[in-house]
């Protein structure tokens, strides 16, 4: 499984992003981002607000297989159970 993580404007506008392989990924984590793209296949994620500009925009996709997931979301839609993988993702991705 290779994800890809973008995170995207904020008060300061600033852009990070980082790719890694599940593999990479501690354990608990790989569980998480396989139960988002199993809840998001079936009734998706709220995604980004327009009327949040100041707030970061993050971006996950992740390709499993031959299928690919896209999760949208930023700091008010981020539902609770991502915070631990966005948090892990920002300290490796690079400006």
């Amino acid at each position: 499984m290779k994800i890809i993580f973008r995170q995207s404007g904020g008060y300061i506008g600033l852009s990070r992003s980082c790719t890694i392989q599940s593999r990479d990924l501690p354990g608990k984590l790989t569980e998480k981002i396989e139960k988002l793209i199993t809840r998001h296949s079936m009734s998706g994620m709220p995604g980004n607000n327009p009327a949040a500009r100041d707030m970061a925009s993050y971006e996950i996709t992740v390709f499993v297989k031959k299928k690919t997931y896209s999760l949208q979301f930023n700091d008010l839609t981020m539902p609770d159970e991502v915070s631990e993988l966005i948090t892990w993702l920002q300290k490796r991705g690079k400006f």
